[in-house]
């Protein structure tokens, strides 16, 4: 990817496939440049992998190369991802809830989010979700919707936040989001401090995964974790 590497922020993240998957339908990838994505691949539809994996990176790149808006980025990622679906004979039904963000110099966020992928603000009073349970049941459903389709663009869910020194953004697929609730997540995030490198963060990530496990889930679990400095 192009671009300077921008020093006031840190991302850091984790993956892991589900108990009795043979593979991961989730992605996530962050860049030095102070985006990352995340993508969560339609369950049981075909290409769910490769969906996912194309909204991640086409989603960097438009946040990268074209400097796009994060509702931008993911609009753009769909596209493409649904277009290499249809080359691939694999239309309709392929989807991917996903999530991505751009950090700023002023310690703002820009998030944008298709689907359910689940977005927290994470400091040292607790955790809430930036955007509601409302409307990450509703984002589930018009994604449902989307992916049936044969044209169209997904609808984006879009939130700015400030953050301060000590706070976090943070974003899972829904083998997390469906077993930990807030106080389990800002605990974690917590007790897996403090939180001022990539690989710190790449740590707090695991930890939130490896709760979400420990909690009964099975599904492919997936988090990224983003801090100003």
């Amino acid at each position: 990817m192009s671009g300077a590497v921008r020093t006031f922020a840190a991302l850091g993240s984790y993956s892991l496939t589900g108990r009795g998957r043979s593979h991961d339908e989730d992605r996530v990838a962050t860049s030095r440049c102070g985006f990352g994505a995340i993508a969560d691949g339609v369950g049981g539809m075909p290409a769910g992998a490769l969906f996912a994996e194309a909204v991640v990176w086409e989603a960097l790149r438009a946040l990268e190369e074209s400097g796009a808006r994060p509702d931008e980025a993911l609009r753009s990622a769909h596209g493409a991802a649904r277009r290499l679906a249809i080359a691939m004979g694999v239309e309709p039904g392929s989807g991917a809830s996903a999530a991505c963000i751009a950090l700023g110099g002023e310690g703002t966020a820009e998030v944008a989010r298709v689907g359910d992928v689940a977005v927290y603000q994470v400091g040292p009073s607790g955790a809430h979700p930036l955007l509601s349970t409302a409307e990450h049941r509703d984002g589930r459903r018009r994604l449902t919707s989307y992916a049936g389709m044969r044209a169209g663009a997904p609808p984006v869910d879009r939130v700015s936040v400030t953050l301060s020194a000590d706070e976090l953004v943070l974003m899972v697929t829904d083998g997390v989001a469906d077993y930990l609730s807030c106080a389990a997540i800002a605990d974690v995030v917590q007790r897996s401090g403090p939180h001022r490198t990539d690989a710190s963060l790449d740590r707090a990530a695991r930890d939130v995964v490896l709760a979400a496990i420990a909690h009964g889930s099975s599904d492919d679990a997936s988090c990224l974790v983003a801090a100003r400095l």
